[in-house]
């Protein structure tokens, strides 16, 4: 059970790291076409 809780804190912190570059990738973009 413990190791379960730990594989899905992993992944969960895996998913905020996506969004976040997803993020600040979206951000350089609008900045670079001027929009």
């Amino acid at each position: 059970e413990i190791e379960k809780d730990n594989i899905i804190i992993l992944l969960h912190q895996k998913n905020i790291g996506y969004g976040a570059a997803l993020i600040s990738g979206f951000k350089n973009a609008v900045r670079e076409s001027g929009i």
